[in-house]
C-alpha cells in the first residue's frame, strides 16, 4: 500500500501494547478491501485528563478516524465517548466523526461469540468462575448476566470486586470462591497474570478461557487435562471484526474471519 496524502489513519491506544497483533488485523483488512488507510500503535502513558485532550485533538483531525482502546484506557473512553453503555463503564472502540467521539463496546460480542461459536458452551443456566474485577471482567458479566446460573468472582483486591457486583446489583454475583468446585462449568481468567488453579477440583465437563490471546500456562495445562479450553486470541479478533465493521460499515464474511485466525496462529 502506498500513503499518501488522503490515507486515514485508525489505531490502538494503551499502555505496553507493544505486543498487539491488532494491526496485524485490520491492516490484512485494509488491504482486503482495499481501504486507503492504515493501523497504528499508540503507545501512550497517559492520565485522564490528557487521554481526554488526546482525544479532542485526534477528533478535530480530518484523515484520524477510529481507535481501539486498551489497558487502562477503557473507562476513560466511555467518559468521553457518546455511547450507551452505562451499566458496563468501558468501551473499546472510538469513532471519530465530524468533531464528536462515538463510543462502542465490540468485547461484549467479541467475548460472547467466541464463547458460544469457537468453545461450544452455553451460558445459559451455568455457573462461572471469573478471576479479575477490571474492564475486561465487567464486560464479561454484563454479557452473561441474564443467562447464567450463578458469578464465583474473585479478585486479588477485595473492594474492587464489590463495586463491581454492586455496579449490576445483582444477586447472581457472588464475591467468594464456590464451596464446591464440582458446581462450576467455566473458569474463567480476566487478570493480566497467569493462573495457578488444582484442576483435579472441576468436573470434567468444565471449560476453561483465558482473555489473553497467548498460550497460558493457565490453558495449556487446561488443555494437557483433556478440558475444553480457548485462550482469548478469537475474541481478540472477533471484537477487532466488529470494530472493522464499526468504523467501515463493510461486513466481513465467516471465511475471511477463519483466514485472520490462520494469518494469526
Amino acid at each position: 500500500m502506498e500513503i499518501n496524502g488522503n490515507t486515514l489513519i485508525y489505531g490502538v491506544i494503551g499502555r505496553s501494547i507493544n505486543y498487539t497483533l491488532s494491526p496485524k488485523i485490520h491492516n490484512y483488512l485494509f488491504k482486503k478491501f482495499n481501504f486507503n488507510a492504515v493501523y497504528i500503535c499508540f503507545n501512550m502513558d497517559f492520565k485522564k485528563d490528557d487521554f481526554y485532550n488526546f482525544l479532542k485533538t485526534l477528533s478535530k483531525s480530518y484523515n484520524i478516524k477510529g481507535l481501539n482502546v486498551t489497558i487502562p484506557y477503557k473507562k476513560f473512553a466511555w467518559e468521553f465517548s457518546k455511547n450507551d453503555y452505562n451499566n458496563v463503564k468501558a468501551v473499546n472502540t472510538l469513532k471519530l466523526e465530524n468533531g464528536e467521539i462515538l463510543g462502542e463496546n465490540t468485547d461484549i460480542y467479541g467475548f460472547k461469540k467466541a464463547l458460544v461459536d469457537k468453545l461450544k458452551f452455553n451460558p445459559s443456566g451455568k455457573n462461572f468462575l471469573i478471576y479479575g474485577a477490571g474492564d475486561t471482567a465487567r464486560t464479561i458479566i454484563f454479557s452473561i448476566l441474564n443467562e447464567c446460573n450463578q458469578i464465583y468472582l474473585v479478585n486479588r483486591t477485595l473492594k474492587n470486586a464489590i463495586k463491581l457486583k454492586e455496579n449490576f446489583k445483582s444477586d447472581k454475583i457472588i464475591l467468594d470462591k464456590p464451596q464446591d468446585y464440582i458446581l462450576i462449568d467455566i473458569v474463567i481468567n480476566a487478570t493480566p497474570v497467569d493462573l495457578t488453579i488444582d484442576y483435579k477440583k472441576f468436573k470434567k465437563e468444565c471449560c476453561f478461557f483465558d482473555v489473553k490471546y497467548i498460550n497460558s500456562k493457565f490453558i495449556t495445562e487446561a488443555k494437557k487435562r483433556k478440558f475444553k479450553a480457548i485462550n482469548g486470541k478469537w475474541m481478540l479478533i472477533l471484537q477487532g471484526v466488529k470494530s472493522f465493521e464499526f468504523w467501515t460499515g463493510k461486513e466481513i464474511e465467516e471465511k475471511i474471519i477463519n483466514n485472520i485466525y490462520r494469518r494469526l496462529r
